[in-house]
């Protein structure tokens, strides 16, 4: 099955040494299920990935697979 659901990502100050911070943005039609594993109520991501950020290796690994929202969401964030 595919989703479409909106994510902003944004590159912080210290990025690449700190990780990206990505949030899922419902249209007025959607909404973010209730105590998800991976997003909280306010739509910020979280997942393993964040969370055990090492740069250089993750900002490298993530310039490899093309760290964009698509890129981001599909590798990490497998629930909809």
């Amino acid at each position: 099955m595919k989703y479409n659901i909106p994510v902003r990502l944004w590159l912080p100050e210290g990025y690449p040494r700190a990780p990206p911070l990505a949030y899922v943005v419902p249209t007025p039609e959607m909404i973010i299920k209730p105590q998800h594993s991976f997003v909280d109520p306010s739509g910020r991501v979280h997942s393993s990935y964040v969370r055990n950020w090492t740069a250089p290796r993750c900002a490298a690994r993530a310039a490899r697979g093309g760290l964009g929202v698509v890129g981001f969401c599909r590798v990490h964030c497998d629930e909809p």
